[in-house]
């Protein structure tokens, strides 16, 4: 019964909207990107812009290289040549692809150098 009770509620979901200026100095939107490590997507909504400005060109030119890894075991999140290089460097962060964090079986690795988090959801 319980079940269905979830079935039927609408998820959840957070829209964030701030009007700012990416060559303010006082922006939080750097800060807001990299400080929310289970974001896969940020969008921009830039009304009658026909050319990217300098400064938001620059700001998603930053993002550096991602990988996207099909079919890992999850074992191979924990060998010891994997955390030494990147777990402890703080270099790597990761999240299961096509999931919803709070809806599914997800696995994530935070960019902090400290933690592998593991989240179940029945």
């Amino acid at each position: 019964m319980a079940t269905l009770r979830r079935l039927r509620q609408v998820p959840r979901h957070l829209l964030v909207c701030e009007k700012s200026n990416f060559g303010d100095d006082k922006s939080r939107h750097r800060h807001l990107v990299e400080t929310h490590y289970h974001n896969y997507r940020v969008s921009f909504l830039i009304p009658e812009c026909g050319i990217l400005s300098k400064e938001l060109k620059s700001l998603v030119m930053e993002t550096g290289a991602y990988y996207f890894v099909k079919n890992l075991p999850l074992h191979e999140l924990i060998t010891q040549e994997f955390i030494n290089t990147f777990v402890k460097e703080g270099s790597c962060y990761a999240l299961s692809y096509n999931t919803n964090i709070d809806e599914d079986n997800t696995v994530a690795l935070l960019p902090n150098g400290n933690n592998t988090h593991l989240f179940f959801v029945n």
